[in-house]
């Protein structure tokens, strides 16, 4: 093996192992969130938020096991624009699995090597950060 092609294995791993623990601190702030906000008059409604950033995190680690840009940065975007909506309330909470995702995929792109994909990367995260506010609309 080579020291270019162990290199990349490594990247690759360590991309997937912080996805993981972004997962990890996805589910530690949304727990958090649930036992700090009681459930108020307005019902259920909030906890159902819960989900979206979880289904972010979850859709990092999948697209951490393949070489496809585009679903990764796209989740990346979207949970930087859960930070970003709940900034006042909630989003504190979920900063920090949101920095572990962007440092998995910038691992990841190291592992990638592909100078097109690095330029597109910021492109899909804004795909994923602007698509936060139409799911609110």
């Amino acid at each position: 093996m080579t020291n270019s092609t162990s290199t990349g294995v490594t990247a690759k791993r360590i991309a997937l192992v912080l996805a993981w623990i972004g997962l990890a601190l996805t589910l530690n702030a949304a727990a958090a969130v649930v036992r700090l906000f009681p459930l108020s008059s307005a019902g259920p409604g909030p906890y159902y938020f819960m989900g979206l950033p979880v289904a972010f995190a979850m859709v990092a680690i999948a697209a951490s096991r393949g070489r496809s840009v585009g679903p990764m940065w796209t989740a990346i975007g979207a949970m930087a624009g859960v930070v970003i909506v709940g900034a006042w309330s909630i989003g504190a909470f979920f900063a920090p699995a949101a920095l572990a995702l962007l440092v998995a995929r910038l691992a990841q792109l190291v592992a990638v090597k592909s100078r097109w994909r690095t330029l597109t990367a910021p492109l899909w995260a804004l795909v994923g950060l602007f698509a936060i506010p139409v799911i609110f609309r």
